[in-house]
């Protein structure tokens, strides 16, 4: 475990800031009732002292959030614009869930009309440890952040000193000089700012990513996805290997130029009906391959196929479901074991749910599982005979469970344009070819049967009324099974 400190007063340095518009910091920190002293001596008594109280602590948190606040406040006088729709990680409003949907989109339309795509997933080593402080204050000068707010930040980064908690008692003090600070309110923000001027920087000047829809002229350009980002989490989409080498190597050397540096072990890519003579050998600006997978786990969601998706996730809810079995086999109330499982057990086994395509055979096999898992919750053993309409009772079937959740998000996507999945949520590419025979289902398939409508205009557009799109959603939710 490692404990964030500044160096006490005989051993480091004063801090100095230099501010230019004093009166400007004095108005931050007075909004959060801090202004008990000069900005200097406020830094000087926050960060020095070694036995900081609660209080102390707690100013520092407000002064942290007032920060955020002021850069967050008027938007538009920065760069850094709210409406950049590739990264989710730490913003409001977002999820994990909706990127997953994104890569899920596009390999249903590459299995669909055979089209080329290769997804690679980059991984950094220590990534918040490993930002370079300096470059992080240009950055953010440079996206248009107030240069006296930048001193503010830049002064809660310096002289920050870490001990280790060992065996033996406290290690000696020693200096961080890269990273940001790791349970810092701010820390994710100022993380996600640098990481988008990594990927903006690598894509100056290139024409790269997934076709979503080809160029038809040159006043229809074509649209391309290049990158599906949570914080330091990079899923790179492109047509051929030939791409993602080049906006690999782009991203690399964005990346190094802040600090961080590529985990070539742990970065793998997937290729979907790549030609013959589209060479998939990938390799880092080190020389060293990557390796190429049949699957991967993003954002916890095993992305290629459901049903895979689901075998993951049963397993890790019958874990989760075996640790508490003393609960189960307790006196406790039924209500609270119920409640207890749903937080618990329910929530492992459904993660992602709402992104799942599900055909009628896994819907059974879904359903048996859930029960299977609450019976064991409720301690009711298969040879007492109670019918799941009395095991269950108020609780939903899971699959209503999922058909509510995926028509929700859908929801929530198609009325948000600054989403990147609601770019994906209703896209049917045009170009490529369908093989022969039945055609797979997909997530288009899912919500025509979730809202029993052939057009996904009409269901565009109840989903854009919220209110239309509850009652909707209500009335499947009461659907028998």
């Amino acid at each position: 475990m490692i404990g964030i400190q500044k160096p006490d007063a005989s051993s480091a340095r004063p801090i100095k800031v230099t501010l230019t518009n004093p009166d400007e910091v004095r108005s931050v920190l007075s909004r959060s009732n801090l202004l008990k002293k000069s900005p200097e001596e406020y830094f000087r008594k926050l960060y020095l002292a070694p036995d900081r109280t609660l209080e102390e602590r707690r100013e520092h948190q407000k002064l942290v959030c007032e920060v955020k606040r002021r850069i967050e406040s008027e938007p538009e006088k920065y760069h850094y614009i709210k409406n950049k729709i590739n990264q989710n990680g730490f913003r409001e409003g977002r999820s994990t869930t909706s990127h997953i949907l994104c890569l899920r989109r596009i390999l249903e339309g590459a299995r669909d009309k055979n089209l080329s795509a290769l997804l690679l997933f980059i991984d950094f080593k220590k990534a918040f440890d490993s930002v370079h402080r300096g470059v992080l204050m240009k950055i953010l000068l440079a996206y248009g952040i107030p240069q006296n707010i930048v001193k503010l930040i830049e002064a809660m980064y310096k002289d920050t000193l870490a001990r280790v908690i060992t065996e033996d008692g406290l290690t000696e003090a020693f200096y961080i000089l890269a990273g940001v600070m790791q349970g810092d309110t701010l820390a994710p923000y100022l993380f996600v700012i640098a990481i988008d001027y990594v990927m903006t920087t690598a894509l100056v000047g290139k024409d790269l990513g997934f076709t979503v829809h080809p160029r038809r002229s040159r006043r229809h350009p074509a649209i391309k996805v290049t990158d599906v980002d949570f914080a330091d989490d990079l899923a790179l989409t492109t047509d051929t290997a030939a791409e993602a080498q080049d906006l690999l190597h782009s991203v690399e050397l964005a990346a190094n130029s802040i600090g961080l540096h590529l985990n070539e072990s742990k970065t793998k890519y997937i290729g979907v009906n790549l030609s013959d003579d589209d060479s998939t050998i990938i390799k880092a600006v080190s020389g060293e391959e990557l390796e190429k997978v049949d699957d991967f786990v993003y954002l916890g969601s095993r992305i290629m196929r459901t049903e895979r998706d689901f075998e993951v996730r049963k397993g890790k809810a019958w874990g989760a479901c075996h640790q508490l079995q003393d609960i189960w086999k307790s006196g406790m109330r039924r209500d609270m074991k119920i409640r207890l499982f749903r937080a618990t057990v329910e929530s492992v086994l459904l993660y992602g749910s709402e992104t799942w395509t599900i055909g009628h055979s896994l819907e059974k096999r879904i359903n048996g599982c859930y029960s299977r898992m609450l019976r064991m919750a409720l301690n009711i053993s298969w040879k007492e005979r109670i019918r799941n309409v009395d095991v269950f009772g108020n609780i939903p079937m899971p699959s209503v469970m999922i058909a509510n959740r995926r028509m929700r998000m859908a929801g929530h996507i198609a009325r948000h344009e600054d989403l990147l999945a609601n770019k994906l949520l209703f896209w049917e590419p045009q170009h490529g070819h369908r093989g022969r025979g039945r055609p797979h289902l997909n997530y288009i398939d899912m919500l025509k049967r979730d809202t029993s409508l052939s057009s996904t205009d009409e269901i565009r557009t109840m989903m854009l009324d919220r209110d239309v799109w509850r009652g909707v959603v209500a009335a499947r939710t009461k659907k028998p099974t």
